[in-house]
């Protein structure tokens, strides 16, 4: 697992662009998981795994502090646009949350953020709509719906 500090705050515009940085890194590398330490440390850890296949990049973020879920989400357009200059499509992408030491096992789920809006239910009716309760995916420790 690579290892690395990030030196903008997710608030800052630079962020997206560090992010970016570290996860072009790791796709000329070849390295699948990372571990990128934030300033200041309070903010968490994100936890990154990768996952190409032929031309696309699959991608899910792990972090436990929502200010740095949402400069990672604020981050994708960028980091999509620096995927795509280096041949590769970002393909499915996930930002949750979850425990600093917990591992990935799961393939990333399509979108880019957990989202309030009501999701089709198994008979393709109205689902869950956001109700103040989370549900978390199972063995993963992400969100996959929030108020």
């Amino acid at each position: 697992m690579h290892h690395a500090a990030l030196s903008s705050r997710p608030s800052e515009p630079q962020f997206a662009t560090d992010l970016g940085a570290q996860v072009r890194w790791m796709v000329s590398a070849g390295v699948q998981e990372a571990r990128l330490e934030l300033n200041p440390a309070d903010l968490g850890p994100i936890r990154v795994q990768l996952t190409l296949t032929a031309q696309t990049a699959d991608i899910s973020f792990a972090a436990v502090h929502h200010a740095t879920r949402e400069g990672i989400a604020q981050a994708l357009p960028v980091l999509r646009d620096m995927l795509a200059a280096q041949g590769l499509q970002l393909g499915q992408s996930a930002v949750g949350g979850g425990q600093s030491g917990g591992s990935f096992g799961a393939p990333p789920q399509q979108g880019a953020r957990p989202s309030s809006a009501p999701r089709p239910g198994p008979a393709g009716g109205a689902g869950v709509a956001a109700t103040g309760s989370a549900r978390l995916a199972a063995g993963r420790g992400m969100l996959d719906l929030y108020a």
